[in-house]
């Protein structure tokens, strides 16, 4: 949820998207009842080969089951909770887990520790509140839930240099 892959399309995906691409131009130039169907189903298609794409080449986590399923379920709660919930602790308490076991189970699936996930999604948010809005540096930081601008520049600038 943090990190966008940039993939390189083989000559095949290039062909299969390309194909893509003009089936939706040529659809979005048609004036037909089905036209919206249609474009579902199309979407449909594109989301399945990104799918089958990105699951031949994204490096795979390592764990159990339940470790990854507690990976995912802590970044579903980072991404819902980092404007007000900014410790390891809040989020392994929601999790149900000692906030050293959830930091165990980030260092044998080889991911990035939670602190730093948490952090990320923080800086994700705010980048894309600079880039999106005419909200000011200390507007932002209110938004993100800090109570001092300091601390958010801090965090801001570790992650972005």
């Amino acid at each position: 949820a943090q990190s966008f892959p940039i993939l390189q399309l083989n000559q095949d995906e290039d062909d299969a998207f390309r194909k893509l691409s003009d089936l939706f131009l040529k659809e979005f130039g048609l004036k037909d009842p089905m036209q919206g169907e249609m474009l579902v189903s199309l979407l449909k298609v594109m989301i399945i080969l990104l799918t089958r794409i990105g699951k031949s080449r994204i490096q795979k986590i390592n764990g159990s089951y339940q470790e990854i399923e507690t990976i995912r379920q802590f970044n579903l709660l980072v991404d819902a909770n980092f404007r007000k919930k900014k410790s390891v602790q809040e989020y392994a308490f929601l999790l149900g887990v000692n906030p050293k076991k959830l930091s165990e189970v980030f260092r044998i699936a080889k991911l990035n520790p939670p602190l730093i996930t948490i952090h990320n999604r923080i800086v994700l948010e705010a980048k894309r509140l600079l880039l999106f809005s005419l909200k000011s540096i200390t507007e932002i930081s209110d938004d993100l839930g800090f109570e001092d601008i300091s601390q958010f520049t801090k965090l801001f600038k570790k992650y972005t240099n």
